[in-house]
């Protein structure tokens, strides 16, 4: 909505005496691929995920990324951002591998705590809300030495 409410905005700026339907076309398409693009980059971060989850007021985004070991079985690492106007601040918090505590899905996200299921347990991890500092991350042992 924002693209389509930008890209007639710019065509609206070219005179009337220059404007042409294929000059307003190609201007406006070019707006609004570029801001369709810009949005992309800052939502997507080019990452594959299994799920995500964000806190209340929007700021903090938990999201497990999926990963295989040598062997083929499955393991999860945990990242926490900060939203900061267009950009993420991120912090990894971590972990996970299925033959030790396999992933269930992300319980909770707010400033400073996040709480993620295993089929075995729930495991805190704890952050420092202003520097995304991981205070307690997933224990070491959840992830085989793989972490």
């Amino acid at each position: 909505m924002i693209c389509l409410v930008l890209s007639t905005a710019v065509v609206l700026l070219i005179s009337p005496e220059h404007r042409r339907r294929s000059a307003v076309t190609v201007a406006g398409s070019t707006v609004a691929i570029f801001f369709v693009g810009v949005a992309a980059l800052v939502d997507g971060r080019g990452e594959d995920f299994v799920d995500r989850t964000y806190s209340a007021d929007g700021r903090y985004e938990a999201r497990v990324l999926p990963w295989t070991s040598v062997l083929g079985e499955e393991g999860w690492d945990v990242a926490i951002y900060r939203r900061d106007g267009l950009r993420f601040i991120a912090a990894d918090a971590g972990c996970l591998f299925s033959e030790v505590a396999a992933y269930r899905r992300i319980r909770s996200v707010e400033a400073g705590h996040v709480s993620i299921a295993t089929d075995h347990d729930v495991v805190d991890v704890r952050f420092d809300p202003d520097d995304m500092r991981i205070i307690t991350p997933i224990p070491a042992d959840l992830c085989a030495g793989y972490g």
